[in-house]
């Protein structure tokens, strides 16, 4: 079965991010998202004069974390800074970071 309210909340997760490194506005982002019926509880925070973009991510990373069944890949990459190298394990699917985040439903995990 497709969830397709996982994916919506995943675009708008990245939508919700770009605004968070410029490329992006709120105008720009409420554009191209006010017609998508499965997300308007969380349109409705962006909305608001001054939102919280840290605090809606947190909710919306929540529910995607509870929607989805995480591939889980465990990964090195190069540390931006110098020769090391970072351990990171994210979810394939959802692209969370499994650090932060239990994975008791996942089916990689079992």
């Amino acid at each position: 079965m497709v969830n397709y309210m996982l994916g919506e909340l995943i675009y708008f997760r990245k939508l919700l991010i770009s605004i968070t490194t410029g490329h992006l506005t709120r105008d720009d982002v409420i554009t191209r998202v006010k017609n998508n019926h499965n997300i308007n509880i969380y349109l409705d925070d962006l909305q608001k004069n001054d939102p919280n973009i840290k605090i809606l991510l947190e909710k919306i990373e929540n529910k995607i974390n509870d929607l989805c069944d995480h591939d889980v890949v465990v990964d090195w990459v190069d540390d931006v800074i110098g020769d090391d190298v970072i351990k990171i394990k994210y979810c394939r699917i959802c692209e969370l970071n499994m650090y932060k985040f239990t994975h008791d439903h996942c089916y990689s995990c079992q």
